[in-house]
Formats: C-alpha cells, sequence, structure tokens
C-alpha cells in the first residue's frame, strides 16, 4: 500500500500547496500507478476552506475539478489510452482516471 503523508506548514498558501501536491500524488498513485492508496488526513488540514473543497470531491466523488492544468492532466492520462480501451471504458481519459482513483485504490 502507497501512504501519503504530509505536515503542516505555518503558511496558508504553502499549506494548500502542499496538500494539493499531496492529492495529486494520491491520485497518481491509485489512478495511474494502480497502488492502493491511503491519503492521511488530520482535522487541520482541512481547515483551510478550498482545501476542504478538494477532500470532500475525492471522498464523494472520486475527482477533483481543477486539480490538474489541462496540459498536466494530458501528460498524466496519456498512458491510460490503451487500458481504458481494452476495458471499453465510455468517457474521456480524465474520467477513466478518477473511475480507477474512486472505484480501485483511493482509501
Amino acid at each position: 500500500m502507497y501512504f501519503v503523508l504530509w505536515n503542516s506548514i505555518i503558511s496558508v498558501n504553502c499549506f494548500l500547496e502542499r496538500g494539493k501536491v499531496a492529492i495529486k500524488n494520491a491520485v497518481q498513485a491509485a489512478g495511474i500507478e494502480n497502488q492502493s492508496t491511503l491519503l492521511l488526513l488530520e482535522e487541520h488540514h482541512v481547515r483551510e476552506e478550498s482545501l476542504a473543497i478538494m477532500v470532500s470531491a475525492i471522498v464523494s466523488k472520486g475527482e477533483v475539478p481543477g486539480l490538474y492544468a489541462t496540459e498536466e492532466l494530458d501528460a498524466l492520462v496519456a498512458p491510460l489510452a490503451d487500458l481504458a480501451r481494452r476495458e471499453d471504458f465510455q468517457g474521456t481519459l480524465e474520467q477513466y482516471l478518477y473511475h480507477r482513483t474512486y472505484t480501485q485504490n483511493l482509501f
């Protein structure tokens, strides 16, 4: 199992950026690398409203809209194209990434 952990930071802006990086690492491990992944969050991590919204989205829907820039997302999901075709997935590669993240591996 892959664990994604991060420590608290004093600066709110820096804290939010590090939180986004931790969520991105978790999505990549679960959705791309097919690893069972645990994203460990503590109460003080979700006190920042925008980070709490991201966490809520990934827990409820398995996706975080706006987490990735378009170019970053395109590069991230490219390796999934063949797998999505083999599984006859009906949707975009981004949807397939989050489908894999939500249904298979992210805890």
